[in-house]
C-alpha cells in the first residue's frame, strides 16, 4: 500500500528523529551517519546493531548474537569500519 503524502512527511520526520537519537547515543558526526545509514535498510541494520550492543553486558552474549546476526548487519558493520576506522 502505497503511503500518503503526510504519510510520508511523518515517515521521514520519524526517521530524522530516530536518526538524530541515534548519532547522539554512539556521537557519530552527521556526515558519518550519512555514510554509514544512506538508506531506510542500512538505518534499520545499524539500529538493529547498536541494540545487539547496547542490549548485552557480556561481550561473550554480544558475540553470540552478532554471529547469529551478521547476515543481516554485516553490511552495517563493514560500512562503520570502512567510515570510521578506515576514514574513507
Amino acid at each position: 500500500m502505497k503511503k500518503t503524502k503526510i504519510g510520508q512527511e511523518a515517515s521521514a520526520l520519524t526517521q530524522q528523529q530516530l536518526g538524530n537519537e541515534i548519532r547522539e547515543k554512539v556521537q557519530l558526526s552527521s556526515d558519518n551517519y550519512k555514510k554509514i545509514c544512506p538508506t531506510e535498510q542500512n538505518e534499520q541494520e545499524f539500529r538493529q546493531l547498536i541494540s545487539i550492543v547496547q542490549d548485552t553486558t557480556d561481550d561473550n552474549e554480544a558475540k553470540s548474537k552478532l554471529i547469529n546476526s551478521i547476515s543481516d548487519v554485516g553490511g552495517c558493520v563493514i560500512r562503520i569500519i570502512r567510515t570510521i576506522v578506515m576514514k574513507g
